[in-house]
């Protein structure tokens, strides 16, 4: 089964292999190898990964602000706490479904 080669970089796929058309300095990698598909796929993981850290972070400093202005009424520090957290794992799992990475070597 030939699969052909594959540019890590634009996602320029060929039948032979050798230097990428489209990019500089990038190497056609051989999808036939399952080492190279591999390492395509845990490149995938790990930016899915930063990318829903980033936005849960983004979720939990974006959730503080409303959980401050509610405290200013409510003078109980746990529903504070409480509230502070629900609005930021639910932000950040709203945030991770609507700009979440989706995978970029998937047809690999």
């Amino acid at each position: 089964m030939n699969l052909g080669f594959y540019c890590e970089a634009c996602s320029h796929r060929a039948d032979a292999g050798g230097d990428c058309p489209n990019c500089e300095d990038e190497v056609l990698l051989d999808l036939a190898d399952p080492d190279v598909r591999m390492m395509l796929q845990e490149m995938d993981a790990a930016a899915i990964r930063r990318r829903s850290v980033q936005l849960g972070a983004g979720a939990a400093v974006a959730a503080a602000l409303p959980a401050l202005v509610f405290g200013i009424w409510v003078q109980d520090s746990r529903g504070i706490i409480l509230l502070w957290l629900v609005l930021a794992v639910g932000g950040g799992f709203v945030l991770t479904k609507l700009f979440g990475l989706k995978p970029r070597h998937a047809d690999v």
